[in-house]
């Protein structure tokens, strides 16, 4: 278990592989305001776990590009087929049909912790045009670590779990080729396969929201996010509360 810190008031439980299965938070101790949160951050980076560790100790819902073009594609939509289309071959879908399906989840939300979105300046100008944003987190790490860790990225096939397997962690599990929760099987994803292209396309098109957040007055914070996911938790919560203090 991770040691308490009078300091957050809030005690991720860490397993001994570094893995984080809990949270246990005071959320009227965090003196932390941002309502409405961007996460930032190449593929692999941990933008997922993250967003989910920030979900349940400030109570904040989020908002996974990923997971709302998977759940469009599974409801056969309209939307979802024309989205499919590209993310069966492992492409990125293209940016009006994100945004359609984004900012449609946006226009009554108060506070929300946006996961993969935006991910150039056009959707970061319409973005801001729906909505305030109060804070916006930008995750970092070695490129060579991020193709490490997406290679050993395996997801579950059941639709309804969609648990994320890393292969260092659930070693046994992968090895199986049997999902720890459900028992479905494991595969990866087309776009993970393309990591190499995924990482130029980010380069080219989303790090410059570097620059265009960083223009905005105190809402921009960098985040190294090596280490353990706990590690990365509390640079998030005292960088957030920093910003708050000044």
């Amino acid at each position: 278990m991770a040691p308490r810190s009078s300091f957050l008031r809030a005690r991720p439980v860490v397993s001994a592989k570094s893995r984080v299965v809990g949270v246990r938070s005071r959320r009227t101790k965090l003196a932390i305001d941002a309502k409405r949160i961007v996460l930032l951050g190449p593929p692999g980076v941990g933008k997922g776990t993250q967003a989910a560790l920030l979900s349940k100790v400030l109570g904040i819902p989020v908002i996974s590009t990923g997971n709302l073009l998977r759940k469009e594609v599974a409801d056969g939509t309209e939307l979802g087929k024309k989205a499919g289309y590209y993310m069966n071959k492992g492409d990125m879908a293209p940016d009006d049909l994100v945004e359609k399906i984004v900012l449609r989840q946006l226009k009554e939300k108060k506070k929300f912790i946006l996961d993969g979105f935006p991910r150039n300046t056009r959707q970061a100008k319409k973005l801001g045009k729906t909505t305030p944003i109060d804070a916006v987190v930008e995750l970092q790490a070695p490129y060579d670590e991020l193709e490490r860790r997406v290679g050993g990225r395996w997801l579950c096939s059941d639709k309804k779990c969609a648990t994320i397997h890393n292969a260092e962690l659930d070693e046994k599990a992968i090895s199986k080729g049997a999902c720890k929760k459900c028992g479905g099987e494991l595969s990866q994803r087309e776009d993970d396969k393309k990591i190499a292209e995924r990482l130029v396309t980010y380069e080219n098109e989303t790090k410059p929201l570097t620059k265009f957040y960083q223009n905005i007055d105190r809402i921009h914070k960098l985040i190294p996010a090596t280490g353990s996911p706990n590690k990365v938790f509390l640079r998030i919560i005292m960088a957030l509360q920093k910003k708050q203090a000044r």
